[in-house]
């Protein structure tokens, strides 16, 4: 039950704040798409990274 009002309690704030502040969050939309970039740097936007185990094991070259 208490979860559900707390759920109840932030769509409602969050429709409140969207439909009073819309013009603001619009208007900084594109600049958000920036701000991501340096945390999809540090969160795994770099692709796979192997280690040296990994590349022996699907016949990569030993590199010692």
């Amino acid at each position: 039950m208490r979860r559900f009002a707390i759920l109840v309690f932030a769509v409602g704030g969050g429709y409140y704040l969207w439909m009073q502040h819309r013009a603001h969050a619009l208007q900084y939309l594109p600049f958000a798409f920036f701000l991501l970039c340096p945390l999809m740097h540090l969160f795994g936007g770099h692709g796979h990274h192997h280690s040296e185990e990994d590349h022996r094991d699907h016949g990569g070259h030993d590199h010692a």
